[in-house]
C-alpha cells in the first residue's frame, strides 16, 4: 500500500494501486489485535466422515457446516437383543460431537429408541429392550436401524 499525501504528484495512479492491492484475492492480511462488538463470520466450512458402528452392522455419516452437525445411520443390528441402558458400539468421531449430552431418536423395526450422546462422542440406549431375535440372520426388518440428529459442535475443526 502506497501512502497518499496532499499534492502528490501520482496520487490517481497511487490510488488505483491501492484499490487493486485490496481486490487482489491472493493477498494475505494479518491482523494483531481485533476487538469485535458482533459475529465475525467467513465461509462456511463443510465436511463429513462416514464411519461404522453397532458391530459394523450399520453406516452412520456425519456432516457438518459450520458449527452445526447432522447425523443418519442405517444398517442392521447384528444383535438379537438392543440392552437398554447400555453402549451400542457408537463413537461419534472428533470434529462431529457435541458440545452438550444429546438425545437422538433410533428405529430398530417398528421400535422407536431414544438415544443419548455424550461430549466425547459415545452413544448410549437410553433404557428401551427391543428383542430383535435372529430375524433371517440380522438382514430383516426386525433389525433394520435408523437413526439421524442435529446438534451443535465445539471440536475443533476435523482434519
Amino acid at each position: 500500500m502506497e501512502k497518499i499525501f496532499k499534492g502528490m504528484d501520482n496520487a490517481p495512479d497511487a490510488i488505483n494501486g491501492n484499490f487493486n492491492e485490496l481486490a487482489d484475492p491472493k493477498r494475505d492480511v494479518t491482523v494483531n489485535d481485533l476487538t469485535a462488538n458482533g459475529d465475525i463470520r467467513g465461509k462456511q466450512q463443510k465436511t463429513s466422515q462416514t464411519f461404522k458402528a453397532c458391530g459394523n452392522g450399520v453406516t452412520v455419516v456425519v456432516q457438518r457446516s459450520g458449527d452445526t452437525v447432522n447425523l443418519t445411520g442405517y444398517g442392521n443390528l447384528p444383535w438379537d437383543t438392543l440392552n437398554g441402558w447400555s453402549d451400542i458400539d457408537m463413537q461419534i468421531p472428533l470434529g462431529f460431537r457435541p458440545i452438550l449430552e444429546q438425545n437422538m431418536t433410533a428405529w430398530v423395526g417398528n421400535t422407536a429408541v431414544f438415544l443419548n450422546v455424550v461430549t466425547d462422542g459415545k452413544v448410549f440406549n437410553q433404557g428401551m429392550w427391543v428383542q430383535i431375535g435372529n430375524d433371517n440372520n440380522h438382514t430383516g426388518f426386525n433389525s433394520q436401524f435408523r437413526v439421524w440428529a442435529t446438534y451443535t459442535t465445539n471440536d475443533s475443526w476435523p482434519a
